[in-house]
């Protein structure tokens, strides 16, 4: 979930309009050219973040007890680098408009045994992305509701490789018989593919001081999790001839490799639950740059995973949970306070009594438009 728009005006009241807070100014707060502070045209913010998120780890203790052997290598999943990019929207309606993505692609974990001339090894991939559609109310509230639709998929690919060694045969005249050495690759390949509703709140601008702010979210929902899984067995069978030594100056020792496939697909429609929250500290640069950084969760349950699948059939339902690191940059275009207003007129208020206010350093020309246009607009 990432960061809403600000609806605040110069005059410090909530809400705006075209004008601003019946006060009419002109399209600018302090000119033209600063920090793309209009008046007029939708307010937008945008949040672009690198993640670095931790995986539950996997239970690789499961392939020795069904293997039986001590393994000569592992390898947990550690980190996974990926990204975080939302947009959100205001116009003149009364909501608001966010679309987000966030993803990782490169969790690794690896368990491997050797057994003499034989190498037997587990490759586990995973990789989550996700995108999301959310309804903002535009309320003069810090904190804030909001709604929306989002699929997120989660793939889970197990690899299990039974690998021989293939040493050629010692050359000789007759050549040696041919030696056929197979291999196996079992492969379990999943998708959790779920879409649904999801509700949240968030607090937009937790304000330290001038400069530092603390943002925070929460969200949850419930999914249709449309799981699909495929189980697919390689055999490969290595034909390995030795060299004729009758033939000195032609090496004819080779391999000639074949294969075949058995597949199988299962699909299965499953209820899964997501929550996700977060918290970001903001160190802002001007008005509209600041730099962020923060830390969220995410718990994702009736998934499957890769290693139970490889254990047992069809969809076993588990839980997983996520939780690292975010970094990033923040743009906003927003109504923010101005601190150029100079020029003092009388405009009428609403009661049709003179009030002094303050508008910007604009020509003569450009406040007569504004008087005017505040007198149509009271």
């Amino acid at each position: 979930m990432g960061v809403s728009a600000i609806s605040a005006t110069g005059c410090g009241c909530e809400g705006h309009d075209r004008c601003g807070c019946n006060v009419a100014y002109f399209p600018w707060i302090d000119g033209p050219g600063n920090c793309d502070q209009w008046r007029v045209g939708p307010k937008w913010a945008v949040s672009a973040d690198g993640l670095m998120l931790f995986r539950d780890d996997a239970d690789l203790a499961l392939i020795s007890g069904a293997v039986g052997d001590v393994f000569s290598f592992d390898e947990q999943f550690d980190h996974g680098p990926g990204a975080r990019f939302f947009v959100t929207g205001y116009n003149d309606s009364g909501f608001g408009i966010q679309i987000g993505y966030e993803g990782v692609n490169d969790w690794h974990a690896t368990r491997a045994f050797t057994n003499g001339t034989q190498s037997h090894t587990f490759d586990y991939e995973s990789r989550l992305n996700s995108i999301e559609l959310n309804f903002l109310p535009r309320v003069p509230y810090a904190w804030k509701l909001f709604g929306g639709i989002r699929y997120l998929g989660l793939s889970e690919d197990f690899i299990d490789s039974t690998i021989d060694d293939k040493p050629l045969p010692n050359p000789a005249d007759p050549p040696a018989t041919p030696v056929i050495v197979n291999d196996t690759v079992i492969s379990d390949l999943l998708k959790n593919r779920l879409i649904g509703f999801q509700i949240g709140g968030l607090r937009d601008h937790w304000q330290l001081d001038n400069r530092f702010s603390i943002e925070t979210f929460i969200n949850g929902g419930v999914y249709c999790n449309n799981f699909r899984r495929y189980d697919v067995t390689t055999n490969i069978a290595t034909t390995i001839y030795g060299d004729d030594t009758s033939t000195p100056t032609v090496d004819k020792s080779t391999h000639v490799v074949s294969s075949s496939q058995n597949s199988s697909r299962t699909n299965v429609a499953n209820i899964a639950f997501l929550g996700e929250a977060g918290v970001s500290g903001v160190s802002r640069i001007n008005p509209c740059i600041a730099l962020r950084s923060g830390y969220q969760v995410m718990a994702l349950d009736g998934i499957g995973e890769g290693l139970t699948a490889s254990l047992n059939p069809g969809l076993n339902p588990s839980t997983l949970f996520f939780h690292g690191l975010q970094f990033g940059l923040e743009y906003r275009r927003q109504i923010t306070a101005s601190r150029g207003y100079q020029n003092k007129i009388r405009v009428p208020d609403r009661e049709g009594r003179d009030a002094p206010q303050r508008l910007p350093g604009v020509s003569k020309s450009c406040r007569r438009v504004c008087v005017v246009l505040s007198e149509v607009l009271v």
